[in-house]
């Protein structure tokens, strides 16, 4: 595959991105790494860590959403086929609103190793609209991608400390604050006598 895309790339450029970002598509779909494509782009493009990693960053939101959108019409076709009784409550993803979807995305994009495809049946499983889950994978792959880039590099050793250590604060600062707000929203919708006080104002004596 390397020599293949090296040879595409002084054929034209612009084929090689375009067969660059296609294959990092299939990859995902079919639940493969994506790293060995990263490594090409690094090899291929000039400069390497850059043109290749901001390749690598426009395939994997790119595979991203195709993905979404393929898994998405096929659990439609084989969720008919499921009984009622094991299919998704239609109000989980009723309770997470925009702004709770678009975290949980990021938060699941920045868990290390935790596979891209899995990203996606859990988004669908949760009926996670196709909006907050693009702008989720566009935040989230952004640091996935630059130590993918530091490991494709041979520098993730020297930085794993460090990148280690920031992330770990930014996904645990990330999950509280989502998990907060979705049990505050759902304690607001949830009191009666909120409810009540709010009926009462629309109606004044």
């Amino acid at each position: 595959m390397v020599d293949w895309l090296s040879e595409l790339f002084t054929i034209s450029p612009i084929l090689f991105c375009f067969a660059s970002i296609l294959l990092n598509a299939g990859f995902q779909i079919f639940f493969l790494s994506s790293f060995p494509i990263t490594v090409v782009n690094i090899a291929v493009l000039e400069p390497g860590p850059i043109g290749g990693g901001l390749l690598t960053f426009i395939g994997e939101v790119t595979a991203a959403f195709v993905t979404y959108h393929v898994y998405n019409r096929g659990w439609r076709k084989f969720s008919k086929k499921i009984p009622q009784t094991i299919k998704p409550k239609k109000y989980i993803g009723a309770l997470i609103k925009f702004r709770q979807q678009l975290l949980w995305i990021v938060f699941l994009r920045l868990i290390p190793f935790f596979p891209s495809s899995a990203v996606v049946i859990m988004a669908i499983y949760l009926k996670i609209d196709w909006l907050p889950f693009l702008w989720g994978s566009i935040i989230g792959k952004l640091p996935a991608t630059i130590m993918e880039v530091l490991g494709a590099l041979g520098l993730s050793v020297i930085f794993s400390e460090q990148l280690n250590i920031v992330m770990t604060i930014f996904i645990v600062g990330l999950l509280l604050y989502s998990s907060s707000k979705w049990l505050w929203t759902k304690k607001k919708t949830s009191d009666p006598y909120q409810a009540d006080q709010k009926n009462n104002s629309n109606h004044p004596k």
